[in-house]
């Protein structure tokens, strides 16, 4: 049964994995509220002061809140109705914009995958929950995932206390 969970995963994970990765960096359609946080600075005018830090806990809580929207948009899809509150708890207390490059620190919290380099992207938020949620993780399980990419998915997996070994091949 637990194999077939797994495979289940893996091929949803490809399948969704997919999707979210082609294409560019789009702030518009549905995700424009995100996107009104306004300009970078120096877009426009020259700034007199260096700009608030962002308030990276209050988008991690959004993005949970976004994760959760689309679980239930998603359910006739991908027959879950709602996703673990543990694994929704974990991608509230990792820090994302922790595993993404700099300059794109800002946008680590919008529901879309980011791209970390030339071939490959930090996958969206609702696909590292719904993955995980399938996996059904639980403390002291051990996890090989493959793609480490920045560590992200690791990180989520490890909160929720699995021992995860991770690689990942360098091109």
């Amino acid at each position: 049964m637990r194999l077939a969970r797994l495979a289940t995963v893996l091929l949803l994970g490809s399948f969704i994995g997919f999707s979210t990765t082609c294409g560019g960096l789009d702030l518009g359609g549905r995700y424009r509220p995100f996107a009104a946080e306004g300009p970078p600075p120096g877009a426009g005018e020259r700034p007199e002061a260096a700009p608030p830090a962002p308030d990276f806990a209050a988008r991690r809580a959004r993005m949970v809140r976004l994760v959760e929207e689309e679980a239930r948009l998603a359910a006739a899809v991908t027959d879950v109705p709602e996703l673990d509150p543990r694994v929704l708890a974990a991608l509230g207390e990792v820090p994302r914009h922790a595993f993404v490059p700099a300059p794109l620190a800002r946008y680590a919290y919008l529901p879309l995958p980011l791209p970390v380099h030339p071939e490959q992207r930090l996958a969206a938020p609702f696909l590292v929950a719904l993955m995980t949620h399938l996996a059904q993780v639980e403390p002291g399980d051990r996890v090989l995932e493959t793609g480490t990419g920045e560590g992200y998915h690791a990180a989520v997996l490890a909160r929720l206390g699995a021992e995860v070994f991770s690689v990942e091949l360098l091109p």
